[in-house]
């Protein structure tokens, strides 16, 4: 605790310039910023009253996995905030395709439970108000299991499934993929996402948001 209480005060001296333009904070720890092993919840606690404290921050996305979200979790990081401040929680479906998200990424996330995670942030919301809880979903683009041609076609079903299951308010993380050294050796044939791909997957989730 006291380490990663060292980490946070690094940030915010080392960035104190730039902390006047920020308004989207993400918080990310590699893991799952609700689990209260992961992320004790006093430091979590620490961050967003740091948050709370910059003018400029309107929200506050906190990266986890479903299985930890909660209606309390979400209810008590939002309720840390200011009231014009919004609370996110980032799930990283990457795919709605149950075999893509499952078989191939081995993501573990099963439909109902990515829907009860859903569930939980708009309970929240509907207890610390309609707009200060939401889910930001990550959509793999071009990623194992898709080709450039049908990459956008996956992207925009991953978007309607959020739609269609989210009661919240929901944004989009688009991750084109770009193999690792880890992602090389798993699927050594898959090639990194072209930008042209990104940029039909990115369309095709705007125009339907407008439509």
């Amino acid at each position: 605790l006291q380490t990663n209480r060292r980490r946070l005060d690094w940030f915010e001296s080392h960035y104190a310039r730039e902390w006047p333009s920020i308004a989207h904070l993400v918080v990310y720890n590699s893991g799952s910023v609700l689990n209260p092993r992961e992320m004790p919840p006093e430091l979590l606690d620490e961050i967003l009253r740091f948050a709370r404290s910059q003018p400029s921050i309107r929200v506050v996305s906190l990266d986890s996995r479903d299985s930890f979200v909660t209606a309390d979790r979400v209810l008590r990081a939002a309720g840390a905030l200011r009231a014009d401040q919004v609370l996110r929680v980032i799930v990283g479906v990457e795919s709605a395709d149950d075999r893509i998200r499952n078989e191939i990424l081995k993501k573990q996330m099963p439909r109902d439970s990515i829907v009860r995670a859903f569930l939980a942030a708009a309970r929240a919301g509907e207890t610390a108000g309609a707009l200060r809880a939401g889910i930001d979903v990550n959509i793999l683009v071009g990623g194992p299991g898709t080709t450039p041609r049908d990459a956008p076609g996956d992207a925009l079903q991953t978007a309607r499934f959020a739609w269609d299951h989210s009661p919240a308010p929901v944004d989009f993380n688009l991750h084109p993929y770009y193999p690792g050294r880890r992602g090389r050796l798993r699927f050594p044939a898959q090639p990194r996402c072209p930008v042209s791909t990104v940029a039909r997957a990115a369309r095709a989730v705007r125009d339907e948001c407008r439509s």
